[in-house]
């Protein structure tokens, strides 16, 4: 999956375009999911009617899950799982179905009864439940409204911006300006938008409530007041990150200025890694992670899974090769996790001080030579591996800008806030590197690791 920003075609017919998403297509999917869940507490009907295919699609997928991997379905257990997701039997056999069957998610047959004699699942088999759910919406031919709608949601998660901003960034998606004031009104409806009045804007804000939190006036006024071309830029840059996180810093499609405008208003948040040989990487990720994440719950947990990924990412991308050089990150995660040791290699013994510092991990073996790695926290990296088994494969056409500035010890997004890269000189290097190493060395006089 190529890793660009969103590429939707204009609308032109009622019903008869499709969603043509390169790397939001996950972003999309959980859109509809998340729409299908706030339609459980709509009893408008109006309301419904006008995003009843976006709610289709969620109820559809949320049908074709709970009947994942259940033994000996027979038409009477289908029908019962359907109706639990909202799904009365002639729609079922009428609508979802065959929906599901176009998108392939499952395959199934009516018998001379007019019952299901036959259905089968593949539900994260050939793309993630999100794609397919993108699949299964394409095929169930939605509205003009619909699609401005979920425009809307998407947008909402990226940034909170004023209305009219948010207005304009949805035309700007192909949808009509009339669709683009329903779409807000609708989302305000199913409460996947919310707004407050911004003093110093004297406009009104809107914002995902389930993403930005407290945060949406001062963002906001943050983004109100950049000028239009390097607002649209850093939405670009949003949505990179949104569609890929963990990308390197270097990559993002904005200029330096910008990417330090972003990080201090918290809208990317970074994770640094640094080695004891002086080489540095930065990588980026979208506050929409920690939204969507129920497995840590404290903040601190959640900073250092980013700088675990981020130490797997370069792995992959930076370290020395022939040295231990990761293949496959989720390989070696998961046997960090059953063994909690991996090793030895010379690039262990170099490349995770950081992590170290943190805890996360501790490295028995000095600098340059074959080292093991063991866990100590298994939470974060159980955490990790998740993120890291949903990432895409890099991508070259990502834009190499040369624009990354990377910080030289790991800080909180608060701390990001506060400082600039280039107020952490060489010298805190040297006192964090020495720091670890002599704690490394304790940790081996002391038979920590036998």
């Amino acid at each position: 999956m190529s890793i660009q920003t969103i590429v939707i075609e204009q609308l032109t017919t009622y019903g008869g375009s499709e969603l043509n998403v390169l790397a939001d297509e996950v972003r999309i999917g959980r859109a509809v999911l998340f729409v299908n869940e706030a339609a459980k507490a709509l009893t408008d009907g109006f309301v419904v009617s006008k995003i009843a295919s976006v709610i289709d699609a969620g109820q559809a997928m949320d049908f074709a899950a709970r009947i994942k991997e259940v033994p000996a379905l027979n038409h009477s257990i289908v029908v019962q799982f359907a109706n639990l997701s909202g799904i009365p039997e002639w729609k079922l056999v009428n609508r979802t179905l065959p929906a599901l069957e176009a998108a392939g998610v499952i395959e199934f047959r009516v018998g001379d009864n007019n019952e299901i004699a036959h259905i089968e699942e593949f539900v994260g088999v050939s793309k993630s439940v999100a794609r397919q759910t993108v699949d299964v919406l394409n095929c169930l031919k939605y509205s003009p409204i619909e699609y401005a709608f979920l425009m809307s949601v998407d947008i909402g998660a990226m940034s909170p911006l004023t209305e009219n901003d948010h207005l304009q960034q949805i035309s700007r998606k192909g949808a009509s300006d009339s669709d683009a004031r329903e779409a807000v009104r609708l989302a305000r409806v199913t409460r996947l938008l919310m707004d407050v009045q911004s003093q110093s804007l004297r406009e009104t804000v809107v914002y995902s409530p389930h993403i930005w939190g407290a945060k949406h006036v001062r963002m906001a006024e943050f983004m109100r007041n950049l000028p239009p071309n390097e607002r649209d830029e850093l939405l670009q840059m949003s949505d990179q990150v949104l569609s890929y996180p963990g990308i390197q810093t270097r990559r993002l499609a904005a200029a330096p200025g910008i990417l330090k405008a972003a990080e201090g208003a918290g809208i990317i948040q970074t994770a640094q890694v640094l080695t004891s040989t002086g080489q540095q990487a930065s990588y980026s990720f979208s506050p929409l992670i920690e939204a969507n994440d129920d497995s840590l719950v404290t903040s601190e947990a959640l900073h250092q899974r980013k700088l675990f990924v981020a130490h797997m990412l370069y792995g992959v991308e930076q370290a020395k090769a022939g040295y231990g050089k990761i293949q496959d990150p989720k390989w070696l995660v998961q046997k960090l996790i059953e063994r909690g040791t991996v090793g030895p290699a010379t690039n262990i013994s170099t490349d995770y001080v950081l992590l170290e510092q943190h805890g996360v991990v501790a490295v028995d073996g000095n600098p340059g030579t074959r080292a093991y790695l063991k866990l100590m926290k298994k939470e974060i990296a159980q955490a990790g591996l998740e993120w890291i088994k949903n990432l895409d494969s890099r991508d070259a056409s990502v834009p190499q800008v040369g624009t990354d500035e990377p910080l030289k010890l790991f800080r909180s997004p608060e701390q990001n806030r506060n400082h600039s890269a280039s107020q952490v000189d060489n010298e805190s290097q040297e006192v964090i590197i020495s720091a670890v190493l002599e704690l490394r060395k304790e940790a081996q006089q002391s038979g920590f690791f036998l």
